[in-house]
């Protein structure tokens, strides 16, 4: 099979999305009516989400390397941790309306970082081009 790996942009994404979790925690402190079930749903969103885009990333990975069977099974596993994630935002809610904002704002915090990453690294890869 191929040696194509997904590893190292894994690794640098889900630092950006680390960071961009600890930075997004105390502004969800700060939320009227804060109880610790904010951070609860925030962290379930995240943790879904993040199995989700690892598992996505697992059958692209697959893909490249000619794995059909591997590439079928996992692309079709990745639905549901995300089934998860969106599942947590509706449980939220019906409970209350105020739980869907760190629930979301969870969900949303992997799809920033990979968009960060890949600002970053285009920003650098062309003026890495430009000085050649």
């Amino acid at each position: 099979m191929g040696s194509f790996n997904t590893g190292t942009a894994q690794a640098k994404i889900l630092i950006i999305a680390l960071v961009l979790t600890c930075i997004s925690v105390p502004f969800l402190i700060h939320l009227p009516g804060f109880t610790p079930v904010y951070l609860l749903f925030f962290a379930a969103g995240a943790a879904f989400i993040g199995l989700h885009w690892w598992m996505l990333a697992s059958a692209i990975e697959s893909f490249f390397n000619g794995e059909k069977m591997n590439t079928a099974v996992r692309g079709m596993a990745s639905v549901f941790p995300a089934a998860i994630a969106l599942s947590i935002v509706f449980i939220a809610g019906k409970t209350d309306r105020l739980l869907m904002l760190p629930a979301a704002s969870g969900i949303v915090v992997l799809p920033v970082a990979a968009t960060l990453f890949g600002i970053y690294e285009g920003i650098t890869r062309l003026f890495l081009a430009r000085k050649d």
